[in-house]
């Protein structure tokens, strides 16, 4: 009776060994089974076909007898008789070399002990991927991400520079032209008191018109080309400054750039509604720099036919984003600009107002760093609806 069990057992165990090494020979990456000596018992048929040998040159053979030794690698050896008996596995220790047969290759190797309960014998399954597309795949993003960050760091450097350059002269020009108004002015007082010919008068009015005029378009020229060089140096900036994160109350948030744009509203005539709005994860002088951008825009694009108004609501979505939509009574945006409005310098309307073009470009360029979206849906003649997606709560 105690020979039918134990011959049941036995039997079992078997069928279980024959299941574990079906299971091992069907596996795509390379398989190796060693016994504790580190010579190998059996291999699947990926190994032999990855690394074109066949069983009899392979089992019964210490790991690193191998081929050409390929195997007799130091930091495997330490690996396999120093870190492995003092645990049960190790992961993702990465091979480069040159194998006899398919060339040099990046290997990925992890090991873990095993045990066969029928003969109480330990061994160590090593599995073995070859991560050399993968390996070239990321050294070539690597690559890239640097040379972007090389390419930006030159791009910053050069508009700083080009910045700085043209900002003396621009200095010089504002100063000369308020320099030559108050000469204009001067002029003008004198020929309005002084008595002049009437054909003398004929003459310097025309003159005296057209240098106020040309005087006027130098100033603002100047003043415009100042303000964007002042925008693209704060866009470069939004890059680079250091930022700290934490969680926002977006309602004092939003409540603090009413408070700041009260008298534009009242200017205006428009009217802002604010709803209860959820939290985000954020910087504080960024996330309230890219809603103060939103809520001018929308201020600034209302139509002046009806009575404006802007809407600010939120909600947290089903991937655990809070959600922003500024909604406004405007002019609207045409489908050909929904695009374009995100680049630096577009301006929908240039005529309304002050602007350089650089508002949503500074706002795409703060949720680039938030990890956040934005998009937008608008009808011409009846107004826009911008959404922005932040993170609700730190990861």
């Amino acid at each position: 009776m105690a020979e039918d069990k134990g011959s049941k057992e036995e039997k079992r165990l078997q069928e279980a060994l024959e299941y574990s090494n079906a299971i091992i020979a069907t596996v795509r990456e390379p398989l190796l089974v060693l016994d504790k000596k580190l010579t190998i018992i059996t291999a699947n048929r990926s190994f032999y076909r990855t690394f074109r040998v066949n069983p009899e040159e392979t089992e019964k053979r210490l790991i690193y007898e191998l081929g050409n030794r390929q195997w007799d690698i130091p930091g495997l050896r330490e690996l396999l008789e120093e870190i492995l008996p003092m645990n049960t596995s190790f992961e993702d220790f990465e091979v480069e070399h040159d194998f006899e047969a398919i060339g040099r290759k990046t290997m990925m190797l992890n090991a873990r002990k095993i045990y066969r309960r029928m003969n109480n014998v330990e061994m160590i399954l090593l599995a073995i991927e070859d991560i050399t597309e993968h390996k070239k795949t990321e050294d070539e993003a690597n690559r890239l991400k640097d040379d972007i960050v090389k390419k930006n760091k030159e791009l910053e450097e050069i508009i700083n520079a080009t910045s700085h350059d043209l900002r003396s002269p621009l200095i010089s020009v504002i100063g000369f032209s308020k320099s030559l108004e108050k000469d204009w002015q001067e002029f003008s007082s004198i020929i309005e008191r002084e008595k002049i010919s009437v054909e003398l008068e004929e003459i310097l009015r025309p003159v005296i018109s057209d240098m106020s005029e040309s005087i006027r378009y130098i100033r603002s020229s100047a003043l415009n080309m100042e303000a964007l060089l002042a925008g693209l140096s704060k866009v470069l900036l939004i890059g680079y400054v250091a930022i700290e994160k934490e969680r926002l109350d977006m309602n004092m948030l939003i409540s603090d750039i009413k408070n700041i744009i009260e008298f534009q509203m009242k200017e205006a005539g428009a009217a802002l509604e604010i709803s209860d709005l959820p939290p985000c994860i954020g910087d504080k002088d960024q996330i309230h720099q890219l809603f103060a951008n939103l809520l001018g825009n929308a201020l600034k694009y209302l139509d002046p036919c009806r009575p404006g108004v802007i809407r600010v609501s939120g909600y947290v979505d089903e991937n655990n984003q809070s959600v922003y939509r500024v909604e406004d009574n405007g002019i609207g945006i045409s489908p050909e600009h929904h695009e374009k409005i995100f680049g630096m310098f577009h301006q929908i309307e240039p005529s309304r107002g002050k602007g350089q073009g650089l508002g949503l470009t500074i706002v795409s360029r703060i949720l680039d760093r938030h990890n956040g979206n934005i998009w937008l849906e608008s009808d011409p003649a009846k107004g826009s609806r911008f959404f922005v997606s932040l993170p609700a709560q730190k990861p």
